[in-house]
């Protein structure tokens, strides 16, 4: 039998070591982005009470009231509009944790 040359063992060391890390690191998940643009239609009234412990029309009025004081003067990514960050707010209120705000986030 030849002896292999240190082109051949050096590729094999270089599959030996991709193959260990693919083992360590799997691939990722692919990311879900889910469409969260209007929560107050995305879920029924009850399923909204649910889980922000308060009907619609009092979240609505809620917003109308502070929505303004919410609102971002840039148009950057990643701004949240006024009625998600009142009701991630409210989630929070109602849970006492952000754990479990997980449904609202964009």
């Amino acid at each position: 039998m030849a002896a292999k040359s240190n082109n051949e063992s050096g590729e094999e060391d270089f599959w030996g070591q991709l193959q260990a890390y693919v083992r360590m690191y799997p691939p990722r998940r692919p990311r879900v982005f889910r469409d969260h643009s209007d929560p107050l239609n995305e879920y029924t009234d009850e399923e909204f009470r649910m889980r922000i412990r308060l009907d619609k029309r009092s979240v609505i009025e809620l917003l109308n009231r502070v929505g303004v004081d919410l609102e971002h003067t840039s148009n950057r990514l990643g701004v949240l509009a006024p009625v998600h960050q009142l009701l991630i707010a409210l989630r929070f209120y109602a849970s006492g944790s952000f754990q479990v705000c997980r449904w609202m986030i964009i």
